[in-house]
């Protein structure tokens, strides 16, 4: 059965759109010239996340930006090395079950506010692991979604990746 479109729809959409651009414009990507913000907006993933979702762990490669829509991200690192449990000659030892690290709140990113920049721009592990707080919403940009521009049109991509490169410095 075919989903009949409703003026509803269309002003729903408009809202959220212009709720994407007032963020694009009040967070760290407002510097970016209105071009290249545009260019972003629809090469950005919409994602809902979830309370205690992690978004990347500490050391990983993934080449990704994140852009806090609603809600809250926590900046943690654990402040020491797991501990596993070894039961030794009393039971079985369990390397898949590490206990409870401590972990030290780093910074906690609210609406507006970009993570993962120095992993897009310079392909570096994450210093930290994201993990959210409460349910909410985030844009994520993969750096590997940039080809494709890069290659219908350099010279937008290039000054993409330059003021990219120039808001994490």
């Amino acid at each position: 059965m075919a989903k009949h479109f409703h003026f509803t729809d269309l002003l729903e959409a408009q809202e959220r759109s212009k709720g994407l651009e007032a963020i694009l414009a009040s967070s760290r990507l407002r510097n970016l010239p209105q071009e290249e913000r545009t260019l972003l907006q629809g090469m950005m993933r919409r994602m809902p996340v979830r309370d205690g979702q992690v978004l990347f762990e500490e050391g990983e490669r993934d080449g990704q930006l994140v852009l806090v829509l609603q809600g809250r991200v926590d900046a943690v690192k654990a402040e020491s090395a797991p501990v596993w449990v070894d039961m030794g000659a009393y039971g079985r030892i369990d390397m898949d079950d590490p206990l409870e690290c401590p972990q030290q709140l780093l910074h906690s990113y609210a609406t507006g506010e970009c993570l993962g920049e120095q992993g897009f721009c310079h392909d570096e592990p994450h210093a930290f692991t994201a993990v959210c707080v409460g349910d909410g919403e985030v844009l994520v940009l993969q750096a590997s979604d940039l080809k494709p521009v890069l290659q219908q049109d350099p010279q937008a991509g290039c000054r993409l990746m330059r003021s990219l490169r120039e808001m994490v410095a």
